[in-house]
């Protein structure tokens, strides 16, 4: 399959990325809340959920995610958007699985487009054992994350029939990695008077880069390849020219993306027109050299979505009365969405950053100056990783108190 990202995809990653900016300014409506979540995992999961939907579940989950194409083009650009998603040099999983009650009678159609369009796996568990089910679900979600997430269901309704789980993790090297000689302590002012001291790494470097009246948007790139090229002395030219090509065609474009308001603007102002800075609208960057303060942080943040997702307009999939997933079963006693949980983490360090996520339903040219551009993150900011190759946000949030974490990265 070739590069080209079609149409579909392209309203589905626009799609997805309008979604992401409503979710947050949900997930956000305090301006002081520092939050983590995974707008990609989400809209997966909600993708899953629209394979059983009808009627106006189906109407609801196709308006959430602002998407007015026919259901079978959705599932289509979802299992693009799949193979689109270059990840060499990233360590970078995403496992979708649905649990089923053992023995309840459920529809090929929903499980069949499950199966092969959102490439979801079956599992079959008794959720009157609620603690066993819990069990199983967990070290699932567990193993994919590589225990970042750990207990991501905690209790099951009585009437739990199914869930589907939609798991990522990511973890990638800087393109320009921080040098440890270079992190001190320094204040990170998280209101215009008070502040308190954090490891702030620094360096200087050409980074995409643009702005205007209100932020500053830095784009730090990851590493394409995990194993450094060989020069063409040690294999022939053809071998070290296909490599290379190799790493072009193949290698990751993700990039974690920062949106900082300027001083004489505020997060606020920055929120409201978040959309602005969508990398798949705005963000024609051009290269510039940036001299870089950021601080290390690490948090975890979980949340049930359900409110969040019902002030969207979420509605019937939440009712008994009214939720339809005649496409899962069609079992008198109904289907609905109980509950919606997502739990992610984030941590970024001098030579990269690492991110989980996990949710159960129920060429450039360089900017000519003579100094670098000054792009200090001192005070709170939006943070995105992205993939610039499809232009959809894959992790999002907001950093108020940065802390780096106790210990290193395991397996660095």
């Amino acid at each position: 399959m070739t590069n080209r990202i079609t149409e579909d995809l392209q309203q589905l990653v626009q799609g997805c990325n309008r979604f992401a900016v409503d979710l947050y300014r949900q997930l956000g409506d305090d301006i002081d809340h520092q939050f983590f979540f995974s707008p990609y995992s989400i809209s997966c999961a909600l993708g899953m959920t629209l394979a059983g939907a009808k009627e106006n579940s189906a109407c609801e989950i196709r308006q959430l995610l602002h998407l007015n194409m026919p259901e079978d083009r959705i599932h289509g650009a979802f299992a693009e958007l799949h193979k689109q998603t270059k990840t060499e040099g990233l360590k970078f999983n995403l496992a979708n699985r649905i649990w089923v009650q053992d023995g309840y009678a459920f529809e090929l159609e929903g499980v069949e487009t499950l199966k092969e369009l959102h490439r979801v796996g079956i599992g079959l568990v008794d959720f009157s054992q609620a603690e066993s089910a819990c069990h199983e679900i967990n070290a699932w979600v567990a193993d994919q994350t590589e225990n970042r997430i750990t207990e991501l269901v905690t209790c099951l309704p009585p009437l739990t029939r199914m869930i589907l789980t939609n798991a990522i993790y990511f973890a990638g090297y800087w393109e320009e990695e921080f040098s440890e000689f270079s992190t001190s302590e320094l204040p990170f002012w998280y209101t215009t008077e008070e502040s308190f001291n954090t490891s702030m790494m620094r360096q200087t470097a050409e980074f995409p880069y643009r702005e205007d009246s209100v932020a500053q948007v830095l784009q730090m790139p990851y590493r394409q390849g995990l194993a450094p090229l060989s020069s063409p002395e040690e294999e022939s030219w053809a071998e070290f020219k296909k490599r290379i090509d190799d790493v072009k065609q193949n290698g990751n474009q993700f990039a974690m993306q920062i949106v900082l308001p300027k001083e004489n603007a505020s997060l606020a102002e920055l929120e409201g027109q978040l959309d602005e800075y969508s990398p798949i609208t705005k963000m024609n960057s051009d290269l510039a050299r940036v001299n870089v303060r950021l601080p290390k942080f690490h948090f975890e943040y979980g949340a049930s979505l359900k409110e969040a997702l019902q002030s969207l307009g979420m509605l019937d999939c939440f009712a008994l009365a009214k939720a339809n997933f005649r496409g899962f079963s069609r079992h008198p006693e109904g289907l609905f969405i109980g509950e919606i949980a997502h739990q992610a983490m984030i941590r970024v360090d001098e030579r990269g950053s690492e991110a989980a996520a996990a949710i159960a339903v129920g060429g450039c040219a360089a900017m000519e100056r003579d100094r670098p551009i000054e792009f200090r993150a001192d005070h709170p900011f939006v943070v995105q990783i992205i993939d610039r190759r499809t232009g959809l946000i894959h992790f999002m949030g907001r950093v108020t108190r940065p802390t780096p974490a106790v210990a290193d990265r395991t397996g660095d």
